[in-house]
């Protein structure tokens, strides 16, 4: 078995979180009327496994999330995990796949936190990222990052906000941010669309872009969200244009600046 030490001044970092959790722990028995403890479990299915514009298989994934969240008047605290699981891979060319499953191929584990500022909402966690088999990537050790975002809502329209998200790597020493709006639409039948425009860039970051710096992709995402009696099922299209020649991976034509992908989340009620 593969053991996995964090890195020496990863405690310190998570500390703060951790304390926070534990006490929230402690006081569960006895929840105030403004807080909460819950488990917020949910389940992915997508065409590809497409991170901050990077594809990294072409093929059926299954993705796994399990939260423990905290939520009290100061804001919310956050401990969980998140998996990539291949189900299906793309061997060679569009319609040669691999229907044994290659497994899980990437694992985060992470500690964040949420809490208003004034007008804004702000955040601020810890991700720690395994790859376990058969990845790309799977030949480079384990990393960690931090990061930093704020949002802040859009008084015209209930629901709207725009966010910026910045993620420091401590083994690339480098940034990845991400400048996102989004928006939900009418309801329709039940349901709820909505739409979202993220524009993302990188400093510092030769290990996995083509270029250190400069913008790495841009994507418009639709989703349309219907609550069911124990679930709230989530379809979504996401397309993706590519700037960065790292990112042209999956794009079609082979090389082009195109991509697009499908999933569709399940999230109990």
């Amino acid at each position: 078995m593969t053991r996995f030490d964090l890195a020496p001044g990863l405690t310190a970092l998570a500390r703060p979180l951790m304390l926070a959790l534990a006490f929230a722990f402690a006081r569960t028995p006895g929840l105030a009327a403004q807080e909460s403890l819950r488990f917020e479990p949910a389940v992915r299915l997508a065409s590809a496994y497409e991170g901050r514009g990077l594809t990294f298989h072409e093929g059926v994934a299954g993705q796994l999330t399990a939260d423990l969240v905290y939520a009290g008047p100061a804001g919310e605290l956050r401990a969980g995990g998140w998996t990539n699981l291949e189900l299906m891979r793309e061997t060679a060319g569009p319609t040669m796949i691999d229907r044994a499953a290659p497994g899980m191929s990437e694992v985060n584990l992470y500690l964040s936190g949420t809490g208003p500022l004034g007008a804004l909402s702000v955040s601020g966690g810890w991700i720690y990222f395994l790859w376990p088999t058969g990845f790309d990537f799977s030949d480079a050790g384990p990393l960690h990052e931090v990061f930093l975002g704020v949002s802040v809502p859009l008084a015209a329209r209930p629901g709207a906000s725009v966010s910026a998200t910045a993620y420091y790597d401590f083994a690339a020493r480098g940034t990845y941010a991400e400048l996102r709006a989004s928006t939900p639409l009418p309801a329709v039948a039940g349901a709820t669309p909505s739409v979202g425009v993220t524009a993302a860039g990188v400093v510092g970051q030769e290990e996995y872009y083509a270029r250190p710096d400069g913008v790495t992709h841009v994507s418009l995402d639709v989703a349309v969200e219907r609550p069911g009696r124990w679930t709230r099922i989530r379809p979504e299209l996401r397309w993706t244009v590519a700037v960065d020649p790292a990112t042209r991976v999956g794009a079609v034509p082979d090389g082009g600046r195109h991509k697009v992908h499908v999933g569709v989340s399940v999230v109990p009620r």
